[in-house]
C-alpha cells in the first residue's frame, strides 16, 4: 500500500476521487495515472472499502479503456499500527 501512497503523492495534479455504491456496497475510487509505460497503460483505479479504507481492488487500464490488469485483495492483513512521524514516503 505504501507504493499506491508513492504513486497518489506522485500524481496529485490528476487526482480524482469518487464514491460508488457496486453491489449494495460502498467503495472509494482513487483514479490516477498508471505508473508504467505510458504507450500500453493509462490509469489506475483503486477500490478502497467505504467502511474500513481497506484496499479491496486495484485495475489498471489501456489508453483505449480496456481492463489491462485487475488484483482483487481477499485477505488484507495490517502491520502494527504505526505513528505519522515513523511512515515516509520518500
Amino acid at each position: 500500500m505504501i507504493n499506491r501512497l508513492k504513486n497518489l503523492e506522485a500524481a496529485s495534479d490528476t487526482f480524482n476521487m469518487s464514491i460508488e455504491l457496486i453491489n449494495n456496497k460502498k467503495y472509494i475510487i482513487l483514479e490516477i495515472p498508471a505508473m508504467a509505460p505510458e504507450f500500453l497503460m493509462n490509469q489506475e483505479r483503486i477500490y478502497l472499502d467505504g467502511r474500513n479504507l481497506y484496499p479491496c481492488k486495484v485495475e489498471i487500464r489501456t489508453k483505449e479503456g480496456d481492463l489491462y490488469i485487475c488484483i482483487e485483495y481477499k485477505n488484507i492483513l495490517l502491520n502494527k499500527k504505526l505513528e505519522p512521524d515513523q511512515v515516509s514516503l520518500k
